[in-house]
């Protein structure tokens, strides 16, 4: 009798095991999961506040934006952005272009802080000014 036990002592250890396996995945699936949707939030959040300055940088007049170095946040609220639970910082830049006088690019660069790392996005919009 005590050869079978001895043998069904070892079948429930690696049962046992592979059990504890399985929920070490599925629980590092989870938090794997999670931080990749929150980071897919955040840079959405992201592009969203990035369009949003670039069409209020767009609509101010052509002798603002011909002048301006750098333009503030224009989407109003407080500066950093607030949104989400997260902080943005926001830097939006006029330059010109080698394409024509008349055509300046709007360039935004959006930036955040997550789990100790910096991330960032940046676009660019060409936009023609007209006299």
């Amino acid at each position: 009798m005590k050869r079978k036990e001895a043998g069904f002592f070892l079948l429930e250890t690696i049962f046992l095991g592979m059990i504890v396996a399985v929920l070490a995945i599925v629980c590092y699936s989870y938090v794997f999961l999670n931080q990749q949707r929150r980071y897919a939030e955040l840079a959405v959040t992201a592009s969203f506040l990035s369009q949003k300055q670039i069409a209020l940088t767009e609509a101010l007049p052509a002798d603002q934006l011909q002048a301006a170095a750098e333009i503030p946040w224009l989407g109003g609220g407080g500066y950093p952005i607030e949104r989400n639970g997260q902080t943005f910082w926001l830097t939006t830049r006029v330059n010109d272009t080698v394409y024509n006088a008349k055509i300046r690019a709007i360039e935004v660069t959006i930036s955040w802080e997550e789990h100790g790392r910096k991330n960032e996005q940046k676009y660019r919009k060409l936009v023609i000014f007209r006299d």
